[in-house]
Order: C-alpha cells, then sequence, then structure tokens
C-alpha cells in the first residue's frame, strides 16, 4: 500500500468518520498501490465536512465535479511519485457514466461493513450482502455491457439471496422488481440491461417523464459545465480551486535535462489538476513570422549584417512580453514553469560585460537588446550536471566550451540565495521524482 493511502486510511479509522470502499473491491490491492485508477469512497453525509477537513491536511487537492457533493481528490505518493486518486461521495448514484441522473442516500447505519487488513492497516469495504446488488444496479443502467458485469450478475444470482434481500441496497432491489434476482431466464447481460434499465431508472427518477426531462437538463448543464472548463483551461485558470500561482524556474546548461524535466511536470495529471503553464523564455522559439530565420540571415551576410539590429529589437520586445504572460497565468493560480528564465539572462549579461574584445558601445548596445527581467522566480530548480553527463546528451558545441559553460553557471547559481539544486547526473525518473516532491510541497504551502 501506498504511504499517502496508509496515511489517509489510519486518520480515517482514527476520527469518528463512517466510511467505505464501495466500488473495484476485485482489485483493491492494485488500486492501493496506485497501479490502476482511483478509490471510490462512500462518506457517511455528516461526516463529509470532518473528511474535507482530512485530506486538506494530508495534501490532497479537490477538483469538483459539480456544486454537489461529489468531489475527486488528487494528490502523490512522494515515495513512488505516484498519483493518487479519490473519488468521494454521500449517496449511491446511477445512470449513464458521465451523467449519473438519479442517486439514492443509504443509510449508514444498515449498510453491511467488512474489514479488510492491508499492509498492517484496516481498511472498511462495503459488505459482500450490499456490494452484489449495488454493482448490479449500477451497470445495468449503465450504457456499457460488459461479460465481467455479466458475471457479477451470475455471482449475485448464487449468493445468499435472503441476506442480499435483507441488506440495505437489496431492499432497493427488491422495491424495484424481486423478479431481479432470479436470472434463470435471463439468457444474457445486454438482456437482463434492456429488460430492467429502463424501469430501474423510473423508480429512482420519479417517473419515466421526469426521468427524461431531468436526463436533457442534465445532459445540457454537463456540456455547458465542460465548455466552460475548456474555455477557463486555454485561458489559464486550473480547473481545481484557485490558489496562489508561483513562477517556478528551471536552470542549467544544455543536456542537463531541463526541457525534459519541464514537459514530465506539464504533462503530469496531478499538475495538470492544480493548474500549471510553461513559458519558454530563451531565444530558439518565436511566434513573430520567420523573425528568427531572418535574424540568422542577416548575421550571416557581410554586406547586410548591420541591419540585425531590427530583428533583434523585434524578437527583444517579444521576449520581454512573455513576462506579461506568465505573470498573468500566475494570477490565475497556476505554477508557471519558466524555462531559461532570469539567471540565463544574467548569465549573458557578465559574459557580455567580462569581454575584453569588445568596445564599450558594442557592450552597450548588446547590453540594452537583453531583456531586462526583474521580476525574481518564486523558486528556482538547477538542474547540477557534469561536463561529461551533459556532453553525453548533448554535442552542440565542443566540450571545451562545455567545460567553461557548465563552470559559468555553478559559479553564479552558487551565490544565490534560495537556489533548489537537483543532481542532474540521476537517471530521468530519480530527477523527477525529485523535482515532483519538492513541487508538491511548494503546492501544500499555498
Amino acid at each position: 500500500m501506498l504511504q499517502v493511502y496508509k496515511n489517509l486510511f489510519e486518520r480515517l479509522n482514527e476520527s469518528s468518520i463512517s466510511y467505505c470502499i464501495y466500488k473495484g473491491l476485485n482489485h483493491l490491492t492494485d488500486d492501493l498501490q496506485g497501479i490502476r485508477g482511483d478509490l471510490d469512497l462512500l462518506i457517511k453525509d455528516d461526516s463529509i465536512n470532518e473528511f474535507k477537513s482530512i485530506v486538506k491536511d494530508l495534501g490532497f487537492v479537490v477538483v469538483k465535479k459539480s456544486s454537489e457533493t461529489p468531489c475527486y481528490y488528487l494528490n502523490r505518493d512522494l515515495e513512488t511519485g505516484r498519483l493518487v486518486m479519490l473519488d468521494v461521495d454521500i449517496k449511491f448514484r446511477f445512470g449513464d457514466n458521465s451523467i449519473k441522473t438519479a442517486s439514492y442516500l443509504p443509510d449508514f447505519a444498515n449498510l453491511s461493513m467488512d474489514i479488510i487488513c492491508i499492509d498492517g492497516t484496516d481498511i472498511q469495504v462495503l459488505g459482500k450482502k450490499d456490494y452484489f446488488p449495488l454493482m448490479l444496479l449500477m451497470r445495468v443502467t449503465s450504457e456499457k455491457p460488459s461479460e465481467s458485469s455479466w458475471l457479477e450478475a451470475q455471482a449475485l444470482r448464487k449468493s445468499n439471496t435472503r441476506g442480499v434481500l435483507d441488506s440495505e441496497v437489496g431492499k432497493l432491489v427488491q422495491l424495484l422488481d424481486p423478479a431481479l434476482l432470479s436470472l434463470e431466464k435471463v439468457s444474457s447481460w445486454a438482456e437482463l440491461q434492456d429488460k430492467y434499465k429502463v424501469k430501474t431508472l423510473n423508480f429512482l427518477g420519479g417517473g419515466f417523464l421526469k426521468y427524461n426531462a431531468n436526463l436533457v437538463i442534465k445532459s445540457s448543464y454537463f456540456y455547458l459545465k465542460e465548455t466552460k472548463r475548456k474555455l477557463l483551461r486555454l485561458l489559464g485558470q486550473p480547473p481545481a480551486l484557485s490558489h496562489q500561482g508561483r513562477l517556478v524556474a528551471f536552470v542549467g546548461v544544455d543536456g542537463a535535462g531541463k526541457s525534459s524535466a519541464i514537459d514530465s511536470v506539464c504533462d503530469d495529471q496531478y499538475f495538470k489538476a492544480t493548474g500549471i503553464k510553461r513559458i519558454y523564455f530563451g531565444g530558439n522559439e518565436f511566434i513573430t513570422f520567420r523573425i528568427l530565420e531572418l535574424y540568422k540571415y542577416l548575421v550571416n551576410s557581410p554586406k547586410l549584417s548591420k541591419l540585425r539590429i531590427v530583428p533583434a529589437i523585434i524578437m527583444n520586445i517579444e521576449r520581454r512580453l512573455r513576462l506579461l504572460k506568465a505573470l498573468y497565468y500566475k494570477s490565475m493560480g497556476n505554477l508557471v514553469l519558466c524555462d531559461r528564465y532570469y539567471y540565463d539572462d544574467e548569465l549573458v549579461r557578465d559574459t557580455i560585460k567580462s569581454d575584453s574584445t569588445n568596445s564599450g558601445l558594442i557592450k552597450t548596445i548588446q547590453l540594452s537588446l537583453l531583456p531586462k527581467v526583474r521580476i525574481k522566480p518564486d523558486i528556482t530548480f538547477f538542474l547540477d550536471v557534469s561536463p561529461e553527463v551533459a556532453y553525453q546528451r548533448k554535442q552542440d558545441f565542443c566540450f571545451d566550451t562545455m567545460l567553461k559553460v557548465n563552470a559559468n553557471y555553478r559559479n553564479l547559481m552558487m551565490k544565490q540565495e534560495g537556489i533548489t539544486f537537483i543532481n542532474a547526473d540521476q537517471e530521468q525518473h530519480k530527477v523527477l521524482l525529485d523535482i515532483f516532491s519538492k513541487l508538491k510541497k511548494l503546492e501544500e504551502v499555498n
């Protein structure tokens, strides 16, 4: 079991919270290892606020599915780096997977419960008397029949029928149709689904017309919410609850693995949910049409080389405007990952000042064309890599130049305060785990 799950269930057991895992019991061990998907937790309605306090204290972030109780919680196990997910509700919900049109608030005191011990930690799960009929109801109202669903229905038939009928969910099944438990005449899962789906939803939804009206209303609401979420995401607002944004700089020589690390963090589901953006501050990516190609052409043209100052000014303006974009994303609550930000320009500025081959006028022009970034990042990761390893990864220039550049970077960063050094000679997954854990702690400070 992942340590983050172990901490969660120990806290739940110590508290007075009534809870249980009510789905996915056949692959629970894999879920607790972070191998498969999320954990489906049912919380007693009067315990939900205390539960929210516990998961927040343990570093979970919430992604609300709607304005109602069901919430999706994300966390990261700092020992393994694996993503942890909780799907939390106070009701059993039925219907199509994307839009649960009907729900049932169970009497927690009457639910059958089992306690299982995994890695020395007790975990409360829904008992078989309620688990089998619940799975049956959920799947006959779903849009996706499957062979495994049929097998579970058969297991229900072979189980203790009287015990099932006496259970909390079994009473609901009995109200729908006692014959639902007699499946000998049903030849396939699809036939069972066709026979009982509409009837089940009619009962739970309060009538066929009401159900269809709810379906139209909830479907429209769902797609409107989804459209709004996508628009907000394009604008930089995280789908999770808003929190304080941060500027995070990644610094290091070519071959240190900055771009790979940034891309991996941006693609991670946890950081996508909490809000994350990437801004490149270097001189290799411009949206101005072919401005970089024009600059390189003029540099290599003996007759026109002096005109290179025109595209250089345009590129300088564009690079400065990137800071406004980064600050906007930060104000929206995102972690803004900045590639080649602040300290890279400081290094170039120091190099120009120390160059004895150019005149004072040329130095002044060169310095004026550098972006004047005066806003320090909130946290800086320096990917400290040895020249040998960096040169193995990238050979953009000779090894002697790599030695000099690497020494310049290290000397500059050693003089700064608050720099987080990352051993970039490690294997990539270890580097990412180190970065993930430090960014996670930064998130928890918010």
